[in-house]
Order: C-alpha cells, then sequence, then structure tokens
C-alpha cells in the first residue's frame, strides 16, 4: 500500500513508527520493523527494541516502570526495563495513545508443558517475587489494587454459576443445560469448600500482610510473557496486567492453568511449591489458600456464563462437548484436592463463614442421577450450607456427543528417577 492509500496512524507501517514515535528515541531504525509478541520489534542503531502500544494509564505505567527499576536494584535483572525518551519520559503519548519501548528479549517462549520449563519458570517467579518485596511507588505512579478481593469474586462466580441452572428458554432447558444440572451440586460444593478453605485461613489477614509488605504480581505469568535465552535463563516480559495482591495469587494461576496438562498430578504441584518454597518461604496459611484457588470451580464458571452470554459462537453440540471436557476433569480435580491437603496437613471439613444470603436454592433444586435425596452444599448460603430436599428425577435425553476419553497419567516417583536426567516426566497413554 502506497503512502497515498494508507490508513493515517496505522502501526505496521515502518516510516509511521520511525516518524511519528521513534523519533522521540532518537534512535535510527537499520532493518524493517515487524510485529510479534503483540508488539514491534524494531532493529535499531542501538540494538533491537520492542515497541507497544499500551492499554494502561499513564499512573499505571509509571507504577511497572518504576517497579522494574526496583527489581533491577533488588538485584532481579531478568525483565525488559522501560526505556526513556530523550525527554526524560518512561512513554510517550501520540494521539491519546501511549506506548512504551523497551530492549528486546532474544529468546523462545517456555513450553510449560515441559516439567524442565516448568520447574525453571517457578524459581523465576520466586526470585521475582523475592525482588519485588517493599516496592512503595512514588506519589504520581498507581497500580492496580486487588487485596482481598478473591472473596467477592468467589461468591459473585459461585452466585453465576447457580443462577444459571434457573435459566431456561421457552422450548425448555437445552441439552447443555440439562447436563450442566446434573454436575451442578458439584460445582456449588467446590465453590463452598473455596470460602470454607479462604476463611480458615483467614485470606483476609494474609491480604493486609502482604499489603504491608509491598507485594506486587505479574498476574499474567505464562508461556506467552517468559522468554528462556540461551545463557540467562528465563526473562519475564509485559508486566501490563500486573497487580498489587497476594504473592501466591501467581504461583496459584500458574498451577491452575497447567496442572490440568499434567493431569491434575499432586507430585508436580508438590514439587513447584518445593522449588519456590527453597527461594521464597511459603507459608501454611499461603498454601491454604492457594488451594482455595484451585478448588473452586473456574472452568465450569466460564464455561458456562460463556454459554449464556453467548460471547462465543459455539453449536449447541460444541458446547456440550467442552463440558463434557470440564465433567470428566473433575474426577482428577477432586483426588488431587483431597491428596494436596493430605500432603500439607490442610483440613477440608471446613465450611464458609455466615455470609448475607445471596442465593435460595430451595426453590429449585437440580436433579440427581438417581434420584431420591440430594444433598447440596451451596456457598453464599446464609446460616446453614447443607439443603436436603426430595426431588424427582426424569432421565435427561441421551447425549449425542460421546464424553472425552480419560487420560491415565503413569508417572514413577522414585528419588533415582526425581534426579535423574529425564526427572519429572509425565508419560500420557490414552485408554
Amino acid at each position: 500500500m502506497g503512502k497515498k492509500g494508507r490508513l493515517k496512524g496505522e502501526l505496521d507501517e515502518k516510516d509511521f513508527l520511525e516518524e511519528e514515535i521513534l523519533k522521540d528515541y532518537d534512535l535510527q531504525v537499520v532493518k524493517k520493523i515487524k510485529p510479534c509478541r503483540g508488539a514491534y520489534r524494531v532493529p535499531t542503531d542501538r540494538g533491537v527494541k520492542m515497541l507497544k502500544k499500551t492499554g494502561c494509564t499513564e499512573a499505571e505505567l509509571r507504577f511497572i516502570c518504576y517497579f522494574l527499576e526496583h527489581l533491577a536494584r533488588q538485584g532481579f535483572k531478568k525483565t525488559a526495563r522501560f526505556i526513556f525518551t530523550k525527554y526524560g519520559e518512561p512513554y510517550l503519548k501520540y494521539r491519546g495513545e501511549l506506548y512504551y519501548l523497551t530492549d528486546w528479549v532474544e529468546g523462545r517462549t517456555c513450553d510449560l508443558k515441559k516439567i524442565n520449563h516448568l520447574e525453571e519458570a517457578i524459581a523465576t517467579l520466586a526470585h521475582m517475587h523475592k525482588a519485588a518485596a517493599g516496592y512503595q511507588p512514588p506519589a504520581n505512579a498507581k497500580g492496580r489494587m486487588e487485596w482481598g478481593h478473591w472473596e467477592p469474586k468467589f461468591l459473585e462466580r459461585s452466585s453465576q454459576i447457580a443462577d444459571f441452572e434457573l435459566k431456561q428458554d421457552s422450548s425448555g432447558f437445552s441439552q447443555f443445560a440439562r447436563l450442566f444440572k446434573q454436575h451442578l451440586p458439584t460445582f456449588q460444593r467446590q465453590a463452598c469448600l473455596a470460602l470454607g478453605l479462604l476463611d480458615d485461613a483467614d485470606y483476609q489477614g494474609l491480604a493486609q500482610k502482604d499489603k504491608a509488605s509491598g507485594i506486587v504480581c505479574h498476574r499474567d505469568f505464562t508461556t506467552r510473557n517468559l522468554i528462556r535465552t540461551k545463557k540467562l535463563g528465563i526473562y519475564v516480559v509485559d508486566f501490563d496486567h500486573c497487580i498489587e495482591d497476594v504473592r501466591i495469587h501467581d504461583l496459584a494461576r500458574l498451577l491452575c492453568r497447567y496442572l490440568p496438562k499434567y493431569n491434575w498430578d499432586v507430585e508436580v504441584a508438590n514439587r513447584a511449591v518445593s522449588i519456590y518454597n527453597s527461594i521464597l518461604e511459603i507459608t501454611p496459611q499461603e498454601l491454604q489458600v492457594l488451594l482455595a484457588y484451585l478448588a473452586f470451580p473456574r472452568k465450569a464458571w466460564r464455561l458456562v456464563k460463556r454459554y449464556h452470554s453467548r460471547t462465543r459462537s459455539w453449536s449447541e453440540e460444541e458446547a456440550v462437548e467442552k463440558l463434557y471436557k470440564v465433567i470428566n476433569e473433575t474426577q482428577l480435580r477432586e483426588q488431587f484436592i483431597t491428596n494436596f491437603a493430605a500432603v500439607h496437613n490442610i483440613r477440608l471439613n471446613v465450611e464458609p463463614k455466615e455470609r448475607p444470603k445471596i442465593l435460595d436454592y430451595e426453590e429449585d433444586q437440580p436433579e440427581t442421577e438417581t434420584g431420591g435425596t440430594v444433598e447440596i452444599t451451596a456457598a453464599g448460603i446464609s446460616g446453614e450450607t447443607k439443603v436436603v430436599t426430595e426431588v424427582e428425577f426424569t432421565p435427561p435425553p441421551k447425549p449425542q456427543v460421546k464424553p472425552i476419553k480419560k487420560t491415565q497419567t503413569l508417572l514413577e516417583l522414585t528419588d533415582d528417577f526425581l534426579q535423574g536426567k529425564n526427572g519429572w516426566k509425565v508419560f500420557k497413554k490414552r485408554s
């Protein structure tokens, strides 16, 4: 496209970047600018740089910039720090948009489905958290504060899970809704357990303690933001979503995302905890909060929310197939919760504290596979959390989509194997 036919302000045009953005950095572009990793790779006379347009506010960008400087002062330099403009600003503003520039980190993204990459990432996370403590941003910098937010989020999402069960279209319950109704008691029980674990661990107290320590979490500590270099190990990039929250948040999100890849093997989680703890101590209180995060039925909540809001263009068959995947994972995840709690002496016979009544499950009870008595543990109910009622069972039509086959995990756990060159490999065999 020539200059005349080009839309003014398009970021995929080299001369626009050079003339309108990079001029504030006194850089000379020496090769073609290319989009990569959600930003732009810019070869310059002073090395390869990364230019990114961000959705952060100016106060948030200053928070991130000075946080990266804090990490570097504390000895953690495996990040891409902001390059200041020739006017001394850590970012620039052009036509209402904000941009920042960093050095380009050369390497490949981590593959956290490989156990050695996962272990290295967890060690990097612990070192980053250790260096993060004590950060005090300047007055003109403001981060996203989420202290104590897990509890209201769990409550809101518990409500959304249960509320979907009460909704049906003009023709009655869909195939997806009928299947979801059958498993709703399980999802409610898991949500209740997660809230009970938070309350029993004094999660709000932990949040206040970490707040006083000046903790910052990356919040998107995942494959695309972990660059594995040849000689210098893992670099952490893209702090655009960082938040002030309990430090266990990053580890919880990481395990929640990748433990399913290892079939919720408790030994993988225990190894992760051990590596992190060898660098930065994890308290029993934090372990219980971590388990609460892993116990919450997040996938069920996300799936039912997307299905009901129609934010995904799924056919009914596709939605049912996705629900089967969530259901088939449930047994593995519940076994994991039991095993993890046993290893770390976390009691599971906990109930959420009394809260204002937000849901009423007695009006419309879900069906069970055998009929008769249903016991439901419902998160968010004031007082007693167990509701028992008699229901009549009407078998739903046979699903058109077959359940997904389960995957067996054959994991060697001998000390010799774990210490060996190929230790902690997970071998999968389709049944």
